[in-house]
């Protein structure tokens, strides 16, 4: 913790543990062990955006075992690099990865620049920006047609350069064009367009070609998947940043899906991993996916779809004879599950934030600590003993947990699973 958690942050922490959240902002502040996985991640990421690759990247884990917050700690690791990042939580009935359009405009939406812009628009200006100055365009000064049209036609040689489709091509040349002319509504349109937006884009004729008609751009569809991936990561090379991280989470929502819907969810999702032109891969980019073991070991799900099951080696396995391979393409968070240690540190550190936050912490609170990480550890619960251990503590804290700590971690793995259900399922 390098930086002075205030009070207000405190409470702010504390809040989003009671419902199994911690905020994206204070990650580092909650984050206990995975050290290792973090380090490599990091590093492999690092390399991969100086090579100009695309990498991509799976986290498996249990149920409340920590895929998120490794998310979001990794974020802010390559945020400090110059990195930009997005991170997509999978939502049944709000972003589904069936309706691309929802995971597009999610996706867009998410994006976070280093210096605190956010969304599409805010990347594609800046990197518009870039692209002009060096065509010899600055902002502030007067520019000729001459100048403006080798700026456009820059822009074309991107285009053209990474596969960016017909569609694509035309809306950001003309995002391109309004951002030359000043035109601020005309290019949040395009931008809105190219984020999956639900209208029609329009095109005036003059930008398409000599006497050619207004082109009237349809919405999106989950064929672009992967050209709006490359068209992201290009932007973002072109504004200057290091690399593009993004991250999906939750995908196991996908399960709950009915065999069509889960069909096409699987045809997205091969859009955005399946990168094997070499000369069309998303430049210095890392994909993470993130879900529970069930994904990787059932056969309908990861196995039975062949683009992602070659990106999936053997699981790292704890052994004897073998070492966890902190490289594989699956960040398996079970097989370095939290120990007694780890644990009692995440549940210090609640304590810890509910103090600071103002509150009266009980006198016995780091005795019932014990017993509670000794009542987590004894046996297995569904639920994996992070997010069980961060309820209980905060229950512990405020009062409401029973003093029967088999009974009340059974209840709460219960309760829990029975929500995690109706999640998984969309009711």
């Amino acid at each position: 913790m390098n930086e002075r958690v205030s009070a207000s942050d405190a409470r702010r922490i504390v809040r989003a543990l009671r419902y199994g959240a911690t905020p994206s902002e204070f990650a580092d502040r909650i984050f206990v062990g995975q050290a290792k996985w973090l380090e490599q991640a990091v590093i492999m990421s690092c390399h991969t955006a100086e090579d100009g690759d695309f990498e991509v990247r799976f986290v498996r884990a249990a149920y409340g075992g920590g895929k998120t917050l490794f998310l979001k700690r990794l974020e802010q690791d390559v945020t400090e690099r110059n990195w930009v990042t997005a991170y997509v939580l999978l939502k049944h009935g709000s972003v589904d990865l069936d309706k691309f359009e929802t995971v597009a405009a999610e996706l867009c939406r998410q994006l976070v620049l280093p210096k605190g812009g956010r969304g599409l628009l805010a990347l594609l200006e800046i990197a518009l920006q870039e692209i002009g100055k060096t065509c010899g365009y600055e902002q502030s000064r007067s520019s000729s047609f001459a100048t403006h049209e080798r700026v456009i036609e820059r822009v074309n040689e991107i285009c053209l350069r990474k596969g960016i489709g017909y569609d694509m091509t035309l809306a950001l040349r003309g995002a391109c064009r309004s951002f030359l002319s000043k035109n601020s509504m005309q290019i949040k349109l395009g931008a809105r367009w190219l984020a999956g937006g639900p209208d029609k884009l329009l095109i005036p004729g003059m930008h398409v070609g000599d006497r050619s008609p207004d082109v009237a751009l349809k919405p999106l569809g989950v064929g672009a998947a992967d050209q709006l991936l490359r068209l992201i990561a290009v932007l973002v090379r072109e504004a200057g940043y290091a690399g593009l991280l993004i991250a999906i989470d939750e995908l196991e929502l996908i399960s709950g899906l009915p065999p069509k819907r889960r069909a096409n969810a699987f045809q997205t999702l091969r859009g955005l991993v399946d990168q094997n032109d070499s000369q069309l891969l998303p430049p210095s980019t890392c994909l993470f996916l993130a879900a529970t073991p069930q994904m990787f070991e059932d056969r309908e799900m990861f196995p039975s779809y062949k683009a992602l099951q070659d990106r999936i080696e053997s699981l790292p396995v704890l052994g004897a004879r073998k070492q966890i391979n902190y490289r594989a393409p699956v960040i398996d968070l079970d097989a370095t599950e939290l120990q007694s240690s780890e644990l009692y540190e995440l549940g210090e550190r609640i304590i810890g934030f509910y103090e600071l936050g103002g509150e009266s912490v009980p006198t016995d609170a780091r005795e019932r600590l014990k017993e509670l990480v000794n009542a987590v550890t004894s046996r297995r619960y569904v639920i994996a003993r992070p997010r069980l251990l961060c309820r209980c503590v905060v229950e512990m804290l405020e009062g409401s947990l029973g003093q029967d700590l088999s009974q009340e971690l059974a209840a709460r793995n219960e309760e829990m699973l029975r929500n995690r259900q109706k999640e998984v399922l969309g009711s």
